[in-house]
């Protein structure tokens, strides 16, 4: 029922991305407002369409959009290396930057992505960007998914993650939805690459439909 339900929503009712469902305590509140503002001020964020918006958990429509992605150790190892190829090649600063860990048990390295978008043009063809000078940088596309995220204010710490992980996981179990377990999870960071400040992080996981 609750499948049927969502396709009709993919059919004919989706909208396209708006301001993120309000936190309750006054210094989340204060954290928000500080993100939106480092939020606004990057040129473009990852465009999607609701799906589906509530307090405990947002599905969202992922189109097509091409990226830079590495694997990574470290995480500053792996923006540094994405660095090296989005200021040589004059891109926009875009939101989030986007950590997947695969799925366990799996030995494949944690990919970090960028969404690539041009400061003086529109999104580009695949085979219209230059490629990578550096080996360990390759340029993909991502997207094409419905994806389920949770919220996560603060630091994304191992331990943050995995208990904000598995609320989300009890909440769309209840609701009727299927994860995709063979994509993993992925975290997404907003706001600058290098930054100690307090910031927005959200953890995602695809829904098979």
């Amino acid at each position: 029922m609750y499948k049927s339900v969502l396709h009709h929503q993919l059919a004919a009712n989706i909208t396209p991305y708006h301001k993120d469902v309000p936190f309750r305590s006054h210094r989340q509140l204060q954290t928000q407002t500080s993100i939106q503002q480092t939020i606004r001020c990057a040129s473009a964020i990852i465009p999607y369409q609701i799906v589906k918006k509530s307090e405990k958990y947002d599905l969202r429509l992922y189109s097509p959009y091409i990226v830079a992605q590495c694997s990574y150790v470290r995480r500053d190892e792996g923006f540094l290396s994405l660095g090296s190829y989005l200021t040589p090649h004059r891109m926009k600063e875009t939101q989030p930057v986007v950590m997947t860990h695969p799925p366990k048990p799996n030995n494949s390295s944690k990919t970090m992505q960028v969404y690539l978008l041009p400061k003086n043009g529109d999104p580009p063809e695949l085979q219209t960007l230059p490629p990578p000078e550096d080996p360990s940088v390759t340029l993909a596309i991502a997207g094409g998914t419905i994806i389920a995220v949770g919220q996560l204010t603060g630091y994304a710490t191992k331990e943050a993650c995995e208990a904000r992980l598995r609320q989300l996981r009890v909440d769309l179990e209840k609701d009727g939805l299927k994860i995709d377990e063979d994509k993993g999870f992925s975290v997404a960071q907003y706001g600058p690459m290098f930054s100690l400040e307090e910031r927005l992080n959200e953890v995602w996981l695809t829904v098979s439909l």
